[in-house]
């Protein structure tokens, strides 16, 4: 299930129409994929989403892209890192219980402004509500630019558990993202 908050429907399908048929067949049976959506996750929400999501199969992973459009205001600001893990607790813990308790929860957001430095000696205090989320996931992604100017990617990985993954660096080729070695 993947609830996206920031592309419209036509920007969506143009870029599903991109992928291959094969995977397009698989996802036909396999996924919901949402219109931009406004919601602030209350349990009136949140019991609509286990409605429509159940109604065609029990996902095993739950996309929420970005975090930022739906924290609610109610919780306070979503750089106050109390304010941030209340609001995990008692909404995405509240919708995946409702949807299906063992689904794997994967979160996108935005980060604020870090220096070059800053970035590079801990990418993840870039998150908003960061001391909050890192004691939330089990695993952490962060990517970003060295270089303005190229198009590279770095991506940090942060596990709780398990060994350490090591840093990748990506570029995109031809419309499509690439390991570089």
């Amino acid at each position: 299930f993947y609830m996206q908050t920031e592309i419209e429907y036509e920007y969506m399908k143009e870029r599903l129409q991109q992928l291959d048929n094969e995977l397009l067949n698989v996802a036909a049976n396999n996924l919901i994929i949402t219109p931009k959506v406004h919601l602030s996750f209350n349990h009136d929400e949140i019991s609509e989403i286990k409605e429509i999501v159940n109604e065609r199969f029990k996902p095993d992973v739950l996309a929420i892209d970005p975090l930022r459009n739906i924290f609610s205001s109610e919780y306070g600001n979503e750089n106050d890192n109390s304010a941030m893990l209340f609001f995990l607790q008692k909404t995405l813990e509240k919708l995946r219980s409702a949807v299906n308790p063992d689904a794997c929860i994967v979160l996108t957001h935005h980060t604020k402004k870090l220096s070059k430095k800053m970035l590079e000696e801990d990418p993840f205090q870039g998150l908003s509500g960061a001391g909050s989320l890192r004691g939330f996931y089990s695993t952490g992604m962060v990517m970003f630019a060295h270089d303005e100017e190229s198009s590279v990617r770095q991506i940090v990985f942060e596990l709780r558990n398990g060994e350490r993954v090591q840093n990748k660096l990506v570029d995109k080729i031809n419309g499509h993202w690439q390991l570089m070695e």
